[in-house]
Protein backbone atom coordinates (compact mmCIF):
# COMPACT_ATOMS: atom_id res chain seq x y z
CA UNK A 1 0.00 0.00 0.00
CA UNK A 2 1.32 3.05 -0.88
CA UNK A 3 1.55 6.38 1.36
CA UNK A 4 -1.45 8.10 -0.82
CA UNK A 5 -3.80 5.19 -0.03
CA UNK A 6 -3.07 4.57 3.06
CA UNK A 7 -2.91 8.06 4.71
CA UNK A 8 -6.92 8.19 3.15
CA UNK A 9 -7.82 4.97 3.72
CA UNK A 10 -9.94 4.20 7.35
CA UNK A 11 -7.18 1.60 8.82
CA UNK A 12 -6.32 4.00 11.78
CA UNK A 13 -4.34 1.89 13.57
CA UNK A 14 -1.91 1.54 10.56
CA UNK A 15 -2.03 5.54 9.79
CA UNK A 16 -1.46 6.45 13.37
CA UNK A 17 1.29 3.79 13.37
CA UNK A 18 3.08 5.25 10.05
CA UNK A 19 2.67 8.67 10.97
CA UNK A 20 3.94 7.88 14.57
CA UNK A 21 7.61 6.48 12.54
CA UNK A 22 7.83 9.44 10.35
CA UNK A 23 7.74 11.48 13.16
CA UNK A 24 10.41 9.91 14.42
CA UNK A 25 12.45 10.80 11.67
CA UNK A 26 12.02 14.48 12.61
CA UNK A 27 9.15 14.71 10.08
CA UNK A 28 5.95 17.04 11.03
CA UNK A 29 2.50 16.14 10.42
CA UNK A 30 2.94 18.85 7.29
CA UNK A 31 5.52 17.35 5.84
CA UNK A 32 3.98 13.29 6.18
CA UNK A 33 0.93 14.89 4.58
CA UNK A 34 2.24 17.01 1.66
CA UNK A 35 0.82 15.89 -1.17
CA UNK A 36 -1.60 14.01 0.14
CA UNK A 37 -3.90 15.46 1.78
CA UNK A 38 -3.60 19.39 3.78
CA UNK A 39 -2.35 18.59 7.19
CA UNK A 40 -5.57 20.60 8.75
CA UNK A 41 -8.14 18.26 7.37
CA UNK A 42 -5.72 15.54 8.43
CA UNK A 43 -4.99 16.86 11.74
CA UNK A 44 -9.35 17.04 12.02
CA UNK A 45 -9.79 12.93 10.56
CA UNK A 46 -7.12 12.36 13.61
CA UNK A 47 -9.53 14.01 15.92
CA UNK A 48 -12.80 12.79 14.64
CA UNK A 49 -11.42 8.77 14.83
CA UNK A 50 -10.42 9.52 18.48
CA UNK A 51 -6.75 10.14 18.21
CA UNK A 52 -4.78 13.10 20.13
CA UNK A 53 -1.30 14.28 19.87
CA UNK A 54 1.10 13.71 23.25
CA UNK A 55 3.60 16.26 23.62
CA UNK A 56 5.49 14.39 26.62
CA UNK A 57 5.55 11.30 24.40
CA UNK A 58 5.64 12.71 21.51
CA UNK A 59 3.30 10.72 18.94
CA UNK A 60 -0.36 9.82 18.17
CA UNK A 61 -2.20 8.15 20.71
CA UNK A 62 -5.83 7.18 21.31
CA UNK A 63 -7.52 10.13 23.29
CA UNK A 64 -8.79 7.85 26.38
CA UNK A 65 -5.36 6.48 26.87
CA UNK A 66 -3.21 9.80 26.67
CA UNK A 67 -3.46 10.01 30.58
CA UNK A 68 -2.60 6.62 31.64
CA UNK A 69 0.30 6.25 28.97
CA UNK A 70 1.56 10.00 30.03
CA UNK A 71 1.81 9.11 33.75
CA UNK A 72 3.12 5.83 32.77
CA UNK A 73 6.22 6.98 30.90
CA UNK A 74 6.61 9.93 33.81
CA UNK A 75 9.63 9.26 35.83
CA UNK A 76 9.15 9.14 40.07
CA UNK A 77 11.53 8.55 42.81
CA UNK A 78 9.96 7.15 46.21
CA UNK A 79 10.45 8.81 49.63
CA UNK A 80 10.05 7.84 52.96
CA UNK A 81 6.65 6.47 53.93
CA UNK A 82 6.46 4.70 49.99
CA UNK A 83 4.92 7.70 48.99
CA UNK A 84 5.86 8.59 45.03
CA UNK A 85 7.18 12.45 43.99
CA UNK A 86 7.27 13.69 40.50
CA UNK A 87 10.57 14.72 38.98
CA UNK A 88 8.76 16.82 36.43
CA UNK A 89 9.08 20.02 38.23
CA UNK A 90 13.24 19.48 38.98
CA UNK A 91 13.34 18.57 34.93
CA UNK A 92 11.32 21.58 34.00
CA UNK A 93 14.17 23.70 36.46
CA UNK A 94 16.77 22.22 35.03
CA UNK A 95 14.96 23.03 31.17
CA UNK A 96 14.70 26.61 32.26
CA UNK A 97 17.95 26.80 33.47
CA UNK A 98 19.44 25.23 30.48
CA UNK A 99 17.52 28.23 28.21
CA UNK A 100 19.05 30.84 30.08
CA UNK A 101 22.26 30.06 29.65
CA UNK A 102 21.58 29.63 25.88
CA UNK A 103 19.98 32.81 25.67
CA UNK A 104 23.09 34.22 27.52
CA UNK A 105 25.52 32.73 25.48
CA UNK A 106 23.28 34.08 22.44
CA UNK A 107 23.20 37.55 23.92
CA UNK A 108 26.87 37.68 24.38
CA UNK A 109 28.04 36.45 20.82
CA UNK A 110 25.14 39.45 19.37
CA UNK A 111 27.14 41.45 21.68
CA UNK A 112 30.25 40.58 20.58
CA UNK A 113 28.75 41.06 16.80
CA UNK A 114 27.54 44.06 17.41
CA UNK A 115 31.41 45.20 18.39
CA UNK A 116 32.92 43.52 15.32
CA UNK A 117 30.25 45.84 13.05
CA UNK A 118 31.89 48.64 14.92
CA UNK A 119 34.94 48.43 14.23
CA UNK A 120 34.20 46.77 10.86
CA UNK A 121 32.17 50.63 10.17
CA UNK A 122 35.26 52.56 11.55
CA UNK A 123 37.49 50.72 9.57
CA UNK A 124 35.53 51.34 6.52
CA UNK A 125 35.52 55.03 7.31
CA UNK A 126 39.46 55.67 7.75
CA UNK A 127 38.77 59.25 8.48
CA UNK A 128 37.28 59.74 11.48
CA UNK A 129 34.90 62.71 11.02
CA UNK A 130 35.30 64.42 14.83
CA UNK A 131 38.21 66.51 14.43
CA UNK A 132 39.26 67.12 10.93
CA UNK A 133 42.12 69.25 12.24
CA UNK A 134 43.92 66.01 13.28
CA UNK A 135 45.28 63.68 10.48
CA UNK A 136 48.01 61.18 11.88
CA UNK A 137 51.21 60.61 9.43
CA UNK A 138 50.76 57.38 7.51
CA UNK A 139 54.68 56.47 7.43
CA UNK A 140 55.55 54.46 4.12
CA UNK A 141 59.15 53.25 6.19
CA UNK A 142 58.38 49.32 8.10
CA UNK A 143 58.19 50.41 11.53
CA UNK A 144 60.42 49.61 14.34
CA UNK A 145 60.01 48.09 17.25
CA UNK A 146 60.90 49.96 20.70
CA UNK A 147 59.23 49.33 24.05
CA UNK A 148 59.28 51.58 26.56
CA UNK A 149 56.94 52.41 29.91
CA UNK A 150 54.29 54.54 29.97
CA UNK A 151 52.74 55.96 33.47
CA UNK A 152 48.82 55.00 33.51
CA UNK A 153 47.42 58.58 32.87
CA UNK A 154 49.24 58.57 29.41
CA UNK A 155 47.93 55.26 28.80
CA UNK A 156 44.36 56.44 29.15
CA UNK A 157 45.31 59.67 27.33
CA UNK A 158 46.60 57.64 24.55
CA UNK A 159 43.10 55.03 25.28
CA UNK A 160 40.91 58.31 25.17
CA UNK A 161 42.40 59.42 21.81
CA UNK A 162 42.28 55.58 20.35
CA UNK A 163 38.71 55.45 21.19
CA UNK A 164 37.84 59.03 19.47
CA UNK A 165 40.12 58.26 15.95
CA UNK A 166 38.80 55.37 15.99
CA UNK A 167 39.83 54.73 11.89
CA UNK A 168 43.51 54.93 12.51
CA UNK A 169 45.64 52.27 13.60
CA UNK A 170 47.19 52.97 17.11
CA UNK A 171 50.48 52.74 16.20
CA UNK A 172 49.99 55.34 13.96
CA UNK A 173 48.32 57.72 15.82
CA UNK A 174 51.38 57.20 19.10
CA UNK A 175 54.06 57.70 16.19
CA UNK A 176 52.36 61.00 15.01
CA UNK A 177 51.79 62.26 18.59
CA UNK A 178 55.31 61.41 18.95
CA UNK A 179 56.79 63.53 15.69
CA UNK A 180 54.27 66.02 16.29
CA UNK A 181 55.48 66.55 19.82
CA UNK A 182 59.24 66.62 18.85
CA UNK A 183 58.82 69.32 15.81
CA UNK A 184 57.42 70.91 18.49
CA UNK A 185 59.40 70.74 20.89
CA UNK A 186 62.58 71.00 18.00
CA UNK A 187 60.80 74.74 16.86
CA UNK A 188 60.16 76.07 20.52
CA UNK A 189 64.33 75.38 21.32
CA UNK A 190 65.56 76.99 18.05
CA UNK A 191 62.76 80.22 18.86
CA UNK A 192 63.95 79.99 22.41
CA UNK A 193 68.33 79.72 20.93
CA UNK A 194 67.64 82.24 18.05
Amino acid sequence: MNKKDLLLSDNWEEIIAYINQERETGLQLRDICKGVISKDRMSQRIKENGYTYSHKLKTYVKSVEKMFLEDEQSPAHKIKGGTEKSLRRYKNTLRFNGIKDETNKINMLLKNLEDLERRVCSLENPINRKDSNFNPIHFNEEPILKSFKLYPSAVEAIEKLNRHYSGFKKQDLLSSLIVQAVAQYIELTDSNEG
